[in-house]
């Protein structure tokens, strides 16, 4: 094939496109082409530029995808898996996104929801400015726009096919509310987006409607690890064709994230009366941040909404206690 796509897999096709990525921290979006007979589905579409529009467009010229014939599938709906679709999916195309995601993004139009979200963050210890920040950057997801395509609503157990060929929709939510999976199980290929990534542990974002973020993610972490998987391809970082390494990284996740739930309850237990991002940064694993106001608001996002889901977490489960100041703050406790 030629520069722009690499062929991942035969039978069904399966091409890779590192779509670049400058603004949002990753390098690149591995996005992929499926292609079977006469049509093409296209998983993710990467985040926004002149480059990245290039690169997707030129991939599938070479694929011989046509407009008419090639539908897409999002993953999930941040702004580096659905920032090229407008420039790259024809007027009325059919856009697949999960029913979590598309119902999230609708919310997020409402005011009251996004005020709502606001007072979630200020009361987690973040500035009334930093708060409209990472809305603001929260709600890229509108890229998806419900007049411009075909939206269609996936949830775990439906099937999509391209050609002859089937995958099965699998439920992976978690790093965000509708993230969906789409499993080849003749060959026990997932094409996976965020939920497994080898490089980092995927952030788990504040998002509404949920109570519980992380149980959600572990939960959903664990039932893919019964999915038979063979091989992952993920949405960053390099493919791993090493056999086991699919389970070995699931594993790795389940035990990262709990050796943190230990993290925040002892730093609550060591030092009550502190806020969300207080506990955040003088935990063990943020060590290794620096100096925050000079880090980006990009990763100054992720490290708090993971810092949230891992106190709602505590909180949900009676781990810790909790209070909320005249101030509005919230303030944690060891559990009584």
């Amino acid at each position: 094939m030629g520069k722009a796509c690499t062929l991942v897999h035969r039978n069904p096709d399966m091409f890779l496109v590192a779509v670049p990525d400058h603004q949002y921290g990753s390098g690149s979006t591995n996005c992929y082409i499926v292609r079977a007979g006469d049509e093409t589905l296209v998983v993710d579409a990467g985040a926004a530029s002149e480059e990245g529009a290039r690169v997707l467009q030129a991939a599938l010229r070479e694929v011989g995808a046509r407009p008419e014939t090639t539908s897409f599938f999002l993953t999930h709906l941040h702004v580096d898996h659905s920032g090229l679709l407008p420039a790259v999916a024809h007027e009325g195309a059919l856009v697949r996104a999960g029913a979590a995601e598309l119902a999230v993004m609708r919310m997020l139009r409402d005011t009251a929801v996004r005020e709502e979200c606001g007072r979630c963050l200020q009361e987690a210890g973040i500035s009334k400015g930093e708060a409209g920040e990472y809305l603001a950057f929260r709600l890229g997801v509108d890229d998806v726009q419900d007049d411009r395509w075909s939206l269609c609503a996936v949830e775990g157990g439906d099937c999509v096919r391209v050609g002859d060929v089937e995958f099965a929709v699998l439920d992976t939510a978690g790093h965000a509310p509708g993230h969906c999976s789409l499993l080849h199980r003749e060959s026990g290929v997932l094409i996976g987006g965020d939920q497994v990534l080898f490089t980092t542990s995927p952030y788990v974002p504040f998002y509404p409607g949920v109570e519980d973020r992380l149980a959600l993610y572990l939960y959903r972490l664990s039932a893919v690890r019964k999915e038979g998987v063979v091989r992952l391809l993920q949405a960053h970082g390099r493919l791993r064709e090493e056999q086991g390494a699919f389970d070995g990284r699931v594993e790795w996740l389940i035990s990262h994230r709990e050796r943190r739930l230990r993290e925040y309850r002892e730093t609550v237990e060591r030092t009550p009366g502190l806020t969300g991002v207080e506990i955040t940064l003088s935990s063990p694993s943020s060590a290794n941040i620096g100096d925050w106001d000079a880090c980006s608001m990009i990763v100054r996002w992720c490290v708090v909404s993971n810092g949230m889901a891992v106190l709602d977490h505590l909180l949900a489960t009676g781990q810790v206690a909790a209070a909320v100041g005249a101030d509005g703050v919230r303030r944690y406790l060891p559990a009584r």
